[in-house]
Parts: C-alpha cells; structure tokens; sequence
C-alpha cells in the first residue's frame, strides 16, 4: 500500500460521501494533527474480548469450536480432527468401530471438494466452501462432519487465488463475503447470506466506499469491521509485488445496514482490544498507531523505516500486540528476520521477534486466539505447528501431536 495525496477536491469529496454515510459523531481532530476518529465505537461489557483469527488474510485452516480446534487435512488423512489444547493430542470427531475415516465416514473431507483453508465454527455447526464445477458454495455440517446441506452460492470467491482477497465472516445469522478482485470489479463489494434461508442481499456497495473493495473483515462482539481500498500487482522490475492502497477502516451496521468511516489511511491491518476500548492499526510506511476509543486521541506507538511498503497485519491480546509482513519484494529471502511475527508491548517497546519460515516449514500462520498461534507447516504434507502465548517471549514452536 502507498499514500495516497489527497488534493483539495478530494478533501470535498471525502466530506460528502461521509455526510451520505449517516455518521453520527465526527470529532475534531487532535491538537497535534493526528488522524480523526469519525464515528463513537463502544463495545458493550457482554462483547467477546479479541479476535480468533491471527492474520488469515482472509482463510480459515482451523477454527475454533465447542470441543476445541478444528481442522481437516493433517499430513495424509483427509478428514475432520479436533485439536485438545489442553492435551496437545487430535482426534477425529467418529465414533464408529473400525472406522477408517475414508468416504464413509462423516468426518472424510475430499480435498478436491473443499477449499483447504475454509473451515469456519459458528452457531454450533461447521461450515465449509464447496468446490463444484468451478462454482463456490456454502455447506453447513454437524460438528462430526454429518448432515451436510449446501446454503446457498458464494458468487465471485475464489479460495486459493493470489491476488483475490477474500473474506468470510459469521455475524447476526448470516455469512458476510467479498464480491471483487482486481480483474473484476462488481457493484457490490459485501454481500449478506443467510444461514437460514440462503437469502442474499447486498450490504456494502461500492459507491459507499468511494469506488473500492472490501478486504479484512472482522466481527468484534457485536460490530463488523472492514478495510476499503485496492489491491492489485505492481510488476516493476525487482519491486514487483502486491501493492495495496486502503482510504481507510469501516464499520458496517447491519441493523441500519449503513456504512461508517472510523480511521482514514492506508491501513493494512487493525485489531480492536474491547477491554481496553483501544484500536490498533498499521499505517504502511508509517507506523504502528492506538486510537483511545473513549478520548479519541491517536498515539504513534512504533515508527516504520522500511524503504518498501510493506503491508502489516496485526492482532491483540491482553498484554500483547503482533504484526507480520503480509507481502513482499520478488526475491526476497522469505527467511529473513523482518518475516518474523513481531511482538510489542502495548506500549509499543520490542518484546521479540518470533520466525516461522525456514527450509522445511513455508510458514502461514492460520489460528490465534488467546492461548495458542498456530502456524501451517509444510514439508510435503501439510501439518501443523503451534506455540502457547502464555510462554511467548521465550516459548519455540510444537509439533502438533
């Protein structure tokens, strides 16, 4: 992503489309020239506190459910585990004798079907994309993997692809997904399903994004977030790579179903700490900022010298925040230590620098919640690795058992 110079007629035209998007309180700006938080965001006490998804770019390898971890595709077995935290130990959610947990079984996952990295935990059944004939579609299934019916056509997703950064949240009984890539661009740019009838209905437009796409949505207890920009291939010689330009981070309310602003810039990754009532975000070749939700003051916690704009991810939790690169130049040495997870403290002071690429691992980090990072291993076939936050300044990454 790139700064964007915004010019006097864009000023007027960012202000109109605000007065459209009905935002209810605008602030001033802070005293030292900081950016502005346009609309109040305030969880309530029965929020969730945190995130479950670490930097998944939009993929799901594991999700959390009532009996733990879930997952398919462990080394050479294709079907349904459950991960025990507590254990360190998977099993597969069958009860059968003898079950060799291969076509038969409810927990067998045909990974030409199934889109890998799309497994999602939510009302008490397990929801995955299906593959047919080139078109994606939702399929709803108990936890052990029976009872499986399709809800409806995921139309323009497309799990796997390079560029197209799609998103799949689970808010208000419905599922919320991303319509556009850089090769296609359609009028909606987040669509609502429901879980119940498979009912669609468009809920971001985008005109109400002034022209982009939505990538980077997350639900916060009870509010959906999204970042609106533009991702796209900058081939240039060794600077080729994937460039993005966000305008800044949204707010959708489904009741009203209007759009908010909440930060403007070229975010590249934001994590809210409900209990802090604290926002934090990456601004590429900026830095690393905290918006206080309650005083509406902007603090530069971490200042960015990098000579490329690299895009960060971040994540929370109680007593920590990570960022992790999320592109690259072409060439570059994916095992070098700015590829690492960095960890701060809330005051934005290096805790360490935590790797999770070498030769025999490419490393994607899949599930975070607030006692593990998981992280996909892969040396030949595809496995897991995980490490216990409560150990993170000195704790090495576990083979999963």
């Amino acid at each position: 992503m790139k700064k964007a110079i915004l010019y006097k007629a864009a000023f007027i035209l960012a202000a109109m489309m605000f007065a459209g998007c009905g935002s209810t309180s605008k602030t001033e700006e802070t005293a030292n020239g900081s950016r502005t938080l346009f609309t109040d965001v305030t969880f309530t006490s029965e929020s969730s506190y945190g995130e479950d998804y670490f930097h998944t770019g939009g993929t799901n390898y594991i999700t959390k459910g009532q009996d733990g971890l879930y997952y398919y595709i462990d080394a050479n077995e294709y079907c349904l585990k459950v991960f025990n935290p507590e254990t360190g130990k998977s099993t597969v959610p069958c009860d059968k004798p003898d079950c060799d947990h291969i076509y038969q079984c409810d927990a067998h996952m045909d990974s030409f079907e199934y889109a890998l990295e799309s497994l999602y935990a939510y009302g008490g059944h397990l929801y995955a994309i299906r593959m047919t004939q080139g078109v994606y579609s939702l399929e709803q299934m108990d936890l052990d993997g029976a009872n499986r019916k399709n809800i409806g056509t995921l139309s323009n997703v497309k799990p796997g692809g390079k560029i197209v950064d799609y998103t799949v949240v689970f808010y208000n009984d419905s599922v919320y997904y991303n319509t556009f890539d850089e090769n296609d661009r359609e009028e909606d740019a987040l669509i609502c399903m429901s879980l119940q009838t498979g009912e669609k209905k468009s809920a971001v437009k985008c005109r109400d994004i002034e022209g982009k796409n939505v990538s980077v949505v997350k639900v916060y207890g009870d509010k959906l977030f999204f970042l609106a920009g533009k991702r796209s291939v900058v081939m240039n010689g060794q600077e080729t790579g994937v460039q993005i330009d966000n305008i800044g981070l949204y707010e959708y309310d489904a009741t009203d179903e209007k759009v908010f602003p909440v930060v403007r810039g070229n975010i590249s990754g934001y994590a809210f700490d409900i209990r802090e009532q604290k926002l934090y975000y990456s601004i590429i070749q900026e830095g690393l900022f905290c918006m206080d939700l309650q005083t509406k003051s902007e603090k530069k916690l971490v200042t960015y010298t990098d000579d490329y704009p690299y895009a960060y991810e971040v994540s929370v939790d109680e007593a920590y925040i990570y960022t992790v690169i999320t592109n690259r130049k072409r060439g570059e040495n994916s095992e070098d230590e700015k590829f690492a997870i960095t960890i701060y403290d809330k005051t934005g002071t290096k805790v360490r620098s935590l790797a999770y690429r070498n030769k025999k691992s490419s490393g994607r980090i899949c599930y975070g919640d607030e006692k593990y990072i998981f992280l996909e291993k892969d040396s030949g076939v595809l496995n897991y690795m995980y490490i216990p936050k409560k150990e993170i300044e000195t704790a090495q990454w576990i083979e999963k058992e």
